[in-house]
Formats: structure tokens, C-alpha cells, sequence
């Protein structure tokens, strides 16, 4: 009963909108249109300025979480809308910081798990400036992917260097 309703009311619409389709057709879009006067158009100048990225030669610092780092939104590859950055993103590792949480996450990209997450780390200390005991007190997982440790992926791990 309720499709049989639908059916009728969908072929009714239907109906309605090819009839007002066909007088549109018969009567409004066989008028003549009016020429208008063409304008000159009149070409103006426009100095294109390419944007300069200037990096800071002293470096700013933020704090996150209490400790104090660089301020890595200068180097990110990519700011996110939401404050998201993603730090680097290389072959073998990335790095990015969730601004939501105030967390940053490793996740390691090419095998071998340990030697790329040794890589990753260190490119993470210089890039937020700190030593590894003020590391620790971040919050920073490491994790890896499925093609490149099938064992350890989806699994999150502390800095190597920070105990557990």
C-alpha cells in the first residue's frame, strides 16, 4: 500500500515538472532576446607577489606539556586546521603532533622497526630541542604500520629511551 502511494505521487510530480518544463520551452525561451551594448573591457595590471616563507634564525620556543621545546609549527611540513602538525614525513618514519590531545605520535614506516624508530627519535629531539629526560616527560607514542612490522603494528610503544 505505502509503495503503491509513493509510485502515484512520484509520477504526479513527474508529470507536473515535465508540463511546466514544456510551457517554459513554448513560451518564455522562444522570446527574442534583446542585443545589449557591448562594453570595451579595459585590461588592468596585476602585479602577482610570490609569498616569501622567511624561517626565524633565532628560535622561538613553545611549551607543551610543562616543557618548554622549539617551536616546531615553524619547520612542520603541514598545519592542520583543527592545530594538527605533521612535523615530517619521510620515507621511513612520521612525525605529528595532535594538538587536541597535546601529544605527538612516532609512527615508523620501513622496516627494520628498531633502527627506523632510532632514526625517528633522534630527528624528533633535534626538531623539538630538547634532551631525552625532558622527552620523557611528553606524551609520545611510537607505533609502526602493518607492512612494516606485521608483530608490533597496532601496538604503542614509550620513546626508547624513557622507562616505562
Amino acid at each position: 500500500m505505502e509503495t503503491r502511494k509513493l509510485i502515484i505521487t512520484g509520477t504526479i510530480l513527474f508529470l507536473i515538472f515535465a508540463v511546466l518544463y514544456l510551457f517554459y520551452l513554448a513560451f518564455i525561451s522562444g522570446r527574442p532576446v534583446s542585443p545589449t551594448k557591448k562594453e570595451k573591457i579595459t585590461p588592468i595590471p596585476i602585479f602577482l607577489l610570490s609569498p616569501t616563507i622567511v624561517r626565524p634564525t633565532a628560535s622561538r620556543k613553545i611549551s607543551i606539556s610543562g616543557v618548554t621545546v622549539n617551536d616546531f609549527f615553524q619547520v612542520s611540513q603541514r598545519q592542520l586546521v583543527n592545530g594538527d602538525a605533521i612535523i615530517t614525513d619521510t620515507e621511513k618514519f612520521q612525525t605529528v603532533y595532535f594538538a587536541r590531545g597535546n601529544y605527538f605520535l612516532i609512527t615508523v614506516k620501513k622496516e627494520p622497526f628498531e633502527i627506523a624508530r632510532l632514526e625517528a627519535e633522534a630527528d624528533f629531539l633535534r626538531i623539538i630541542g630538547v634532551d631525552q629526560i625532558n622527552a620523557c616527560r611528553l606524551e609520545v607514542a611510537v607505533n609502526t604500520v602493518q607492512f612494516a612490522d606485521p608483530e608490533l603494528a597496532g601496538q604503542a610503544f614509550p620513546l626508547s629511551f624513557c622507562g616505562i
